[in-house]
C-alpha cells in the first residue's frame, strides 16, 4: 500500500480554483507562491473566472500537474514555477489524470497521452472511446474514479 511522507517533506498545501494554484505554507498560512491561469474555451475567447471551474491536480515528487480543458501544465512544488506544458489535442471539461510511478497519463475526449516528469509527452494514442465524463482509469493498485462533470 502507498504511505505518503511524512509532513515534514510536504510543507506546502495546495489549492487549485478559479484560474489560479495558490501554495500555502502549512506552518503559518502564509501564500508561499501563486501561479495565474487562463482557461481557453473554444479556440480564441479566454473563459471567465469561476469557482465552478473543474480541475485536475495530481502530483508526483516535487512536481504538480494541473489539468486544464485545453493543457496539462507541470509546476515545481517549491516554487510554483512552469516546468513543462503540454497543449492537449482534444480540448475537455477536465482532462483526467493519473499519476504512477514516473508516468502521467491523461485521458482526453478521444486519447491517452504519457508524460514524464518534465511534463513531456512519452507518447499519445488515440482511444477510439466515446467519453461524455470524466473517465475511470487505472492501473492495479492505483484507480482514479471519473465523475459526471463530463466534456465540452
Amino acid at each position: 500500500m502507498y504511505r505518503a511522507p511524512d509532513a515534514p517533506s510536504r510543507p506546502l498545501f495546495i489549492v487549485a480554483a478559479s484560474e489560479r494554484v495558490i501554495a500555502y505554507r502549512r506552518s503559518d498560512g502564509a501564500v508561499a507562491w501563486a501561479y495565474a491561469f487562463a482557461v481557453e474555451r473554444g479556440f480564441l475567447e479566454p473563459q471567465e473566472s469561476s469557482p465552478d471551474q473543474p480541475l485536475a491536480l495530481e502530483f508526483m515528487g516535487d512536481r504538480i500537474f494541473l489539468g486544464l480543458p485545453d493543457k496539462v501544465v507541470c509546476l515545481d512544488y517549491a516554487s510554483g514555477h512552469v516546468v513543462g506544458q503540454v497543449m492537449l489535442p482534444e480540448p475537455a471539461a477536465r482532462p483526467q489524470l493519473l499519476v504512477d510511478g514516473n508516468d502521467v497519463f491523461v485521458i482526453t475526449v478521444g486519447s491517452v497521452l504519457c508524460l514524464d516528469p518534465a511534463g513531456n509527452v512519452r507518447w499519445r494514442v488515440p482511444h477510439g472511446l466515446m467519453v461524455r465524463g470524466s473517465p475511470t482509469v487505472g492501473l492495479p493498485g492505483n484507480v482514479r474514479s471519473g465523475d459526471s462533470f463530463g466534456w465540452k
